[in-house]
């Protein structure tokens, strides 16, 4: 959702230029480099944060400040535009890291089930006929510990 609202912004602001007759800088234009060259420092948790996040905020905002608050507004609208890229390519680069991760190590419910599943087993003692752990099982009789490799393996015991 906020790559879409990124990119009905970036529109809207290219739609403002091109409707006073002006074009979006060039990524060759010194005023792009400068802008897009500028880094941001990380942000330092502490036990303050919100206090801290304004300070750490309003500071790195400073460094944009020639261009956020110029008096001619394409030169507000193109920092804006190369801000809105920015943002909109690490967007991108979050999104195929989630996917990677995704890829990796399943999804939340496949996460929270195999998290289960290991606690459930830890709680179990070893198979007497193949050695992987055991876990509660049910049946007609009663609960009795049953081996996690079942069918492949049948081992059983009682919980006494």
């Amino acid at each position: 959702m906020a790559k879409g609202s990124l990119a009905e912004l970036l529109g809207d602001l290219e739609d403002y230029l091109a409707s006073r007759g002006e074009i979006p800088w060039s990524v060759h234009s010194a005023e792009y480099k400068a802008i897009s060259g500028l880094k941001l420092e990380p942000f330092v948790y502490t036990d303050d944060v919100l206090h801290d996040y304004w300070v750490y905020l309003l500071r790195e905002k400073k460094k944009f400040d020639p261009w956020l608050e110029h008096q001619d507004p394409t030169v507000v609208a193109n920092a804006l535009i190369i801000l809105a890229q920015r943002v909109l390519s690490l967007l991108g680069k979050q999104l195929q890291s989630q996917e990677a991760a995704f890829l990796a190590q399943g999804g939340m419910r496949e996460r929270m089930t195999a998290a289960r599943i290991a606690a459930r087993d830890a709680d179990g003692p070893a198979c007497p006929d193949c050695g992987k752990p055991m876990r509660k099982r049910q049946s007609r009789k009663g609960e009795f510990w049953g081996c996690t490799a079942y069918p492949d393996c049948r081992g059983s015991q009682d919980l006494g």
